[in-house]
């Protein structure tokens, strides 16, 4: 966007100037509907306000010259606009649409010497289609704003991407920018049904074929399944786009080892600048704290000895009382100078040691073997790593891409340690697929019909009704039992 870091400058319709963080009111009216705004940029040497960019509106100044910064002075510069929520016509024509009160001359009649033609890089006649592959919370996206801050011709096609450009198109978000659950696919939540519908991603993914422009897309779980790679591949036709994969897997090279620790030390820092802040503030709160109490120790002290004085004053001749008094009271008031003086050198000395207290932060053995940022957001979601982690394999060019690039190691190091970081997972990562045999199902078939049944016997024997009529059941059975016993001794003994 305009105006957003240190390479581009802008007037906006409230008439301010705006370059990096800093934003200037230089206009007194605002820009409106049916009004017609032209930039004036100034690269005569020989004026007085050479290197300079103006407003007018409707033909008239609107404001006085901007100074370029440094970063642009003697760089190409590209006229652009950035609008939303309003129909606008942008003109490039060879007269301005409201005359100005000077000659000059519009973009289409700037010489040959001022101006720069230049058409989008291309390689073999064709844009190129990057796909980054790498694994998990192990640098692809940090990998991916190393590049792009490389190749500004490269155009980042993301869910991460698109939401970089609501904030900067300030757009209201549900929780902030911040919050989200993942990096490769957060949620949008902006309650818009345009945008959380994903109607954004599909127009994205019809008309970025159809534009000639050098593409990265950035997804971190596509990019490492075969089904999702052929899918984004699709998208593109060959005829017009190079399809390129750059597998960053694997240990990464020293400079990026280098920004990995640098990120570490400067949060670690950071925290402990904040810590340092903390505690200097609670020991600034109890410093004062007790300084109220002596405060008002000292007040009820005093209070105490004009009433002590007052009485003795009563019990005294006030002739005697007046020359020692005199003495009593210069040698209270010299103690109490010498105690708030002490008390004073006492507080300002620390202070002075909590002004020199320097915060530092080393690195742990530990923290210097990281490779990657730990981040506080995942880059997929659990459910999204357990269940595709399995599937996660090495690019080959006959799935569609043209050209695979092993940015780290080489092919043969990227599946050893993609094959040996699978294996690790199965250790920690849940089986969501996991689905029970047959034999189970029968076993556990059976086990319910048996507890069933025990849980019936249970209930028959709490109920007072069936429990009696289970014993009146049982006597009857144990004296049938005994008079069938009975009478076989009787047989047996007419036999004898």
């Amino acid at each position: 966007l305009l105006g957003d870091g240190a390479l581009s400058v802008c007037f906006d319709t409230e008439g301010f100037f705006t370059h990096g963080k800093t934003r200037t009111k230089v206009c007194s009216n605002k820009v409106g509907q049916g009004q017609v705004a032209a930039l004036l940029l100034n690269l005569d040497p020989s004026s007085p306000n050479a290197n300079t960019v103006s407003l007018f509106v409707d033909g008239v100044r609107a404001s006085p010259p901007q100074a370029l910064p440094d970063d642009l002075k003697g760089k190409v510069l590209y006229p652009a606009v950035t609008y939303r929520n309003l129909t606008l016509q942008v003109h490039f024509g060879k007269s301005p649409l409201r005359p100005l009160p000077f000659k000059c001359l519009t973009v289409q009649e700037a010489f040959v010497t001022d101006g720069v033609v230049r058409k989008a890089a291309e390689k073999n006649g064709k844009h190129e289609v990057i796909v980054p592959i790498g694994l998990p919370d192990e640098g692809t996206f940090d990998w991916l704003d190393g590049f792009l801050a490389k190749h500004r011709d490269y155009v980042e096609l993301s869910d991460r991407a698109i939401l970089d450009w609501a904030n900067k198109s300030g757009l209201p978000r549900q929780g902030g920018y911040s919050k989200r659950s993942c990096n490769d696919k957060p949620e949008l939540g902006f309650g818009l049904p345009g945008m959380d519908d994903f109607s954004l991603q599909k127009v994205i993914s019809m008309v970025a074929p159809l534009l000639p422009r050098n593409y990265v897309i950035m997804e971190v779980k596509d990019g490492l399944l075969e089904s999702g790679r052929k899918e984004l591949l699709d998208r593109f036709p060959s005829s017009d786009f190079s399809k390129v994969a750059r597998v960053v897997i694997g240990e990464p090279p020293a400079d990026f080892k280098a920004l990995v620790h640098e990120h570490t030390f400067k949060e670690k820092q950071e925290r402990a600048v904040a810590e340092a802040r903390r505690k200097k503030a609670d020991l600034a709160k109890k410093k004062a704290a007790e300084e109220a109490k002596r405060k008002r120790e000292a007040a009820e002290k005093k209070r105490q000895e004009a009433v002590k004085k007052a009485k003795q004053a009563k019990a005294k001749a006030r002739e005697t009382k007046e020359g020692k008094e005199g003495e009593a009271e210069e040698e209270a008031a010299a103690d109490e100078a010498a105690e708030e003086e002490e008390k004073e050198e006492e507080d300002a000395k620390m202070e002075e040691e909590g002004t020199k207290e320097e915060v530092k932060v080393e690195l742990t053995a530990e923290e210097k073997q990281r490779h990657f940022i730990k981040r506080d957001i995942p880059d997929l979601v659990p459910k999204d790593m357990s269940g595709t982690y399995m599937k996660f394999t090495i690019p080959k060019k006959e799935e569609g891409f043209d050209n695979i690039l092993f940015e780290w190691q080489s092919a043969g190091e990227c599946q050893t340690y993609l094959e040996s970081w699978i294996s690790d997972r199965k250790v920690t990562q849940r089986v969501e697929d996991l689905q029970p045999s047959d034999w189970f199902r029968s076993k556990h078939n059976e086990w319910q019909k048996a507890l069933a049944s025990w849980k019936k016997n249970a209930a028959e024997h709490k109920d007072p009704s069936k429990k009696k009529a289970a014993e009146a059941a049982k006597r009857k059975a144990e004296a049938s039992k005994s008079k069938k016993e009975g009478g076989e001794e009787g047989d047996e003994e007419k036999e004898e």
